[in-house]
């Protein structure tokens, strides 16, 4: 309800006062509004904040679960070419497939190996890129700065 004030030069000086006090008053109440309305903003960014933070701690979980899924896979792999191996060495009795199997067995740890550093080093790459901690330590820090929507509006002319 925004009213049109004009102040007149021949205006009694308690009229000019009156209409001093009441454009005074509506700048009071515009500044309220404005307020309420930052304050507002505010309280859905943090929302939005808060749940971009669950998200990336459930991609950070799930991203830890595939890693551990891929070390299983490697492993598993490993125990198959010991069986194919030990299977091969121990049930033919061709010198080519003996030595063939040999040559599976030996392979076995080298594929354990290389799934174990995958692994580690996987894992530290999610730790740098999306641990969760980090990023909660930084919000908090973020939510303890002061926010201008909540200063006084009179502090503010």
């Amino acid at each position: 309800m925004k009213q049109t004030h004009i102040i007149d030069k021949n205006m009694t000086p308690g009229q000019m006062a009156y209409e001093q006090t009441e454009m005074s008053s509506e700048r009071t109440a515009m500044a309220s509004e404005r307020t309420a309305m930052a304050s507002e903003r505010t309280a859905l960014a943090q929302e939005r904040t808060a749940m971009a933070v669950e998200q990336t701690e459930m991609a950070y979980e799930r991203t830890q679960l595939t890693n551990t899924q891929t070390l299983l896979s490697y492993t598993r792999t490993s125990i198959g070419l010991l069986a194919a191996g030990i299977g091969m060495f121990e049930f033919v009795n061709n010198q080519a497939i003996i030595t063939l199997g040999m040559i599976i067995m030996l392979l076995a740890p080298v594929v354990e190996a290389i799934g174990v550093i995958h692994f580690f080093l996987t894992r530290r790459r999610l730790k740098e890129v999306l641990d969760p901690a980090a990023q909660k330590l930084a919000i908090a820090s973020a939510e303890q700065k002061p926010d201008p929507a909540s200063q006084d509006p009179a502090d503010l002319h």
